[in-house]
């Protein structure tokens, strides 16, 4: 019943969101938006935008009201409408795809692995960034981003209402895929508890990854205008954002399973949001899920790379524009590895002498990731939270490495069973386990900090004459 109803309500917005896309191009073949106006004013009657009231039997519609058409053709290009039900639908069809692949190449599970979980997260992944950056990209400014430009509050909007509706398409199609919902009949429907933590973790998440790809999208525009192939251009961008980001949806996606039998079997009389919390935990320590925080750096490192490709001097000379001032520092202190490389060489004495124990090297650790993204994130170019966690990320990777490696030489010194010169699997992912929170951390210091920065300039009296 439940599948019946989403699809035709999906049917009908996708019908509708079609003919509102066919009266934009026609706006944009005309270069006004007057002679459609004026075809529409005849159907819409005596009904106005302004008198229409707002309700949901427009979702049983396959045609949008004219009133709707003559609002939607007044907006210029960068309030395109974004639909929260269409991002709906491609969350759900994102959790089908990914369940449908997942069962294996001869389906019901038969020859499923671990690879097979990896591919299905990718070719999702893959879905999902290119509906989503294909749905927000029409809405960017072609010039991109400039010092003091902010978005509007109904952009802002907008872009919330639509990563809630992505996230809560993921949170739908994974609560009531069939191996979620008879397993939770069988155990006597302990889990669902998980429910409404896990349907709140998916709107954020929606919510961030429409507003990353929005950020993208502001960061690459530039480029498309200066680029001699700019279609291979925009099918890149959208598959580097896949690359780094398909551990994440696996992460995300398989939460709600690790959660229900730990629910279960291991703690079932605790609430759900508390095992909520442990599972994410496990997840990040064991398995494919533990690359997830590779989501970071590639989310800040997508953002950065195109700020430079847009604004690089060739580039702007070609538009006859000016770029935004360089960032400061030399680019392996903006990527933290120098502060990495100081932290581990002190903290290898450390641990040969035994002076203190893991919580010693976590500390150091996280000390100079916040050290590396308060040198990043300074001065007065774009993306300054971006730059800070690629630093902090990076920093906190290159000492936890390094450290490892150390210990390893050290060992082959002395002649023991742990040496090795390259750097191991365990030792790499042990890096990007370590790197992730205090990336984040270091982010979000820098954020509050560049916060707190606007807000003064923003409320300082003006000088006076």
């Amino acid at each position: 019943m439940f599948l019946a109803a989403a699809v035709v309500l999906l049917r009908n917005a996708v019908l509708r969101s079609r003919e509102l896309d066919a009266d934009a191009r026609a706006v944009e073949w005309l270069g006004t938006a007057a002679p459609l106006q004026r075809l529409l004013a005849h159907g819409a009657g005596s009904q106005t935008a302004a008198d229409e009231a707002p309700g949901y039997r427009h979702l049983l519609k396959v045609h949008p009201a004219p009133a709707e058409r003559v609002r939607a053709a007044a907006r210029s290009g960068a309030d395109v409408r974004i639909a929260p039900l269409d991002l709906f639908a491609v969350g759900l069809i994102t959790a089908y795809l990914y369940d449908l692949i997942g069962l294996g190449p001869l389906g019901g599970g038969t020859g499923a692995s671990v690879t097979t979980e990896a591919f299905a997260a990718f070719v999702a992944t893959l879905l999902l960034v290119g509906a989503v950056a294909a749905t927000v990209w029409r809405g960017a400014d072609p010039r991109g981003l400039r010092h003091g430009e902010v978005r509007s509050a109904q952009r802002k909007r907008a872009l919330r209402t639509a990563g809630i509706g992505l996230g809560l398409g993921l949170c739908t199609a994974r609560l009531f895929s069939p191996t979620f919902a008879s397993s939770a009949a069988m155990v006597g429907g302990r889990g669902l508890s998980l429910v409404l933590p896990y349907a709140a973790l998916c709107a954020v998440a929606g919510w961030g990854v429409v507003c990353w790809l929005e950020r993208v999208a502001m960061a690459w525009t530039p480029a498309m205008r200066a680029a001699r192939r700019p279609r291979l251009l925009l099918c890149a961008v959208p598959v580097l954002c896949a690359v780094g980001t398909w551990p994440a949806l696996l992460y995300l996606l398989y939460l709600p399973d690790m959660t229900l039998y730990a629910s279960s079997f291991v703690a079932p009389g605790w609430p759900g949001a508390v095992v909520l919390f442990w599972a994410a935990l496990h997840m990040t320590q064991h398995g494919t899920t533990g690359w997830a925080s590779l989501a970071v750096v590639t989310a800040c490192a997508v953002l950065v790379a195109g700020r430079w490709w847009s604004w690089r001097p060739s580039a702007a000379a070609a538009r006859g524009e000016s770029g935004p001032v360089r960032p400061p520092g030399w680019l392996w202190a903006r990527l933290g590895i120098p502060t990495g490389l100081a932290a581990s060489v002190l903290l290898t004495p450390v641990a040969l002498l035994r002076l203190g124990g893991a919580e010693v090297v976590w500390i150091s650790v996280g000390a100079a990731q916040l050290v590396a993204a308060l040198w990043a994130g300074r001065g007065p170019a774009l993306w300054p939270v971006a730059r800070a966690a690629l630093a902090a990320y990076g920093a906190g990777f290159v000492a936890t490495v390094g450290w490892a490696e150390q210990i390893a030489l050290a060992s082959c010194a002395l002649g023991t069973d742990a040496c090795h010169v390259l750097p191991q699997l365990s030792e790499l992912k042990l890096g990007v386990m370590a790197a992730g929170p205090g990336a984040m951390f270091g982010a979000g210091v820098c954020a509050a900090l560049y916060g707190r920065r606007e807000r003064r300039y923003r409320h300082a009296k003006p000088p006076q004459s």
